[in-house]
């Protein structure tokens, strides 16, 4: 729900940095340094990716070894498949030599860039592209008989996908767990398949130490980081409205950052199912924008002091794993005719079932790899 973005451009200049007395090649002013120079790098690379036969690597199968998805056509064959990932592999070297730096926190979009254009000016996609081709690689890498290979560029989506997983927005963490999981789930296939893991042995430990290191009851840190992202959501909201806040500016935030839900049924057919109830739960209804309009700023505010005052028995029901209490809170946004609720409450039940599903994945991951001598 909320997009964190991060500056980009240069630092400034800090006037009279240079004494006086130093001689006059000292004096001369350094060019601006980039804030981001390790996501300039990746920027760079995700620039080049536009030239790569993507289609085909779009039609890559699940399976431990390379292999052509059996529905992709008989325009998708292997051999296009194997040329498009060996025209990727510059960009994979690089990717692996990239993979220890520290990537800056991402800005939600990058605007200003037309070379993006056919590509895409959303920095988290290009990480989530980025690993995707490395598992790629490393299928190719496995298919020919080459674990080691296989395993450094597994290596590399790690350090790629734990990097975004560790950042403060949730997009950010989304992806990088995301990423994180299919890397370790490519891997467990992988020896299953055969694959050595004294192949590159160090790298394997490394990987399994990460996933190790990852809290198993809340590997994708919804649980962990709510009580804060639900905080901020209300700031935002506080400071779209005004302060005090106008139940006018309220309803003008309402209408931009919701969704019609009557609209949305209409649409999609009747949403009865449990993920469209969930996802509607946190959505606020634009809809409700024209009666919002017409309360009090007395009761707005009144309304923002409720939802905060939620926030912390929500994120502590979280914390007890509770979700009859959740549960609960959650049908009782419904109610809410100012819809502050649902924006700043309202995804809790789905967070805390999308916990408890990717924990159930991620102990059979772990309990795999615990295996492995």
């Amino acid at each position: 729900m909320i997009l964190v973005a991060a500056a980009l451009g240069a630092c400034p200049l800090l006037a009279g940095a240079q004494p006086a007395q130093e001689p006059q090649h000292q004096q001369m002013e350094a060019p601006n340094a980039s804030e981001t120079p390790v996501l300039d790098k990746y920027r760079a690379l995700a620039i080049r990716r536009q030239s790569l036969d993507m289609m085909a690597l779009g039609f890559v199968d699940d399976a431990p070894r390379l292999r052509v998805q059996p529905n992709a056509g008989a325009d998708i064959t292997q051999a296009r498949l194997d040329a498009a990932i060996r025209e990727a592999g510059p960009i994979v070297l690089e990717l692996i030599e990239l993979s220890p730096l520290t990537i800056e926190p991402l800005p939600e979009s990058i605007e200003d860039d037309p070379a993006l254009e056919l590509y895409s000016r959303l920095p988290n996609s290009w990480f989530r592209i980025f690993c995707q081709l490395l598992h790629t690689d490393a299928k190719r890498c496995w298919r020919d008989g080459d674990a080691p290979g296989a395993m450094e560029r597994l290596h590399a989506a790690l350090r790629i996908s734990s990097q975004l997983y560790v950042h403060s927005d949730a997009i950010s963490r989304a992806t990088g767990f995301a990423s994180l999981q299919e890397t370790l789930a490519l891997l467990v296939a992988m020896v299953d398949d055969g694959l050595d893991a004294n192949a590159n042995r160090a790298a394997f430990d490394e990987i399994r130490g990460h996933a190790r290191a990852v809290d198993t009851q809340d590997p994708c840190g919804h649980v962990r980081h709510f009580e804060h992202e639900a905080n901020a959501r209300v700031a935002a909201a506080r400071a779209a409205c005004g302060s005090p806040p106008a139940a006018a500016r309220l309803a003008e935030y309402i209408a931009t950052s919701g969704v019609d839900h009557a609209a949305m049924r209409e649409r999609h057919g009747h949403l009865v199912g449990d993920m469209d109830r969930l996802m509607l739960q946190l959505m606020p209804d634009s809809a409700a924008a024209g009666a919002i309009a017409t309360m009090s700023d007395a009761e707005i505010a009144a309304a923002f002091d409720a939802v905060e005052a939620l926030i912390a028995p929500t994120a502590a029901a979280m914390r007890r794993d509770d979700m009859e209490t959740v549960h609960a809170i959650g049908a009782a946004v419904q109610g809410d005719p100012t819809q502050l609720q649902r924006l700043v409450v309202g995804s809790a039940e789905l967070e805390l079932q999308t916990t408890r599903t990717v924990t159930d994945r991620w102990l059979a991951l772990m309990e795999r790899l615990n295996k492995v001598e």
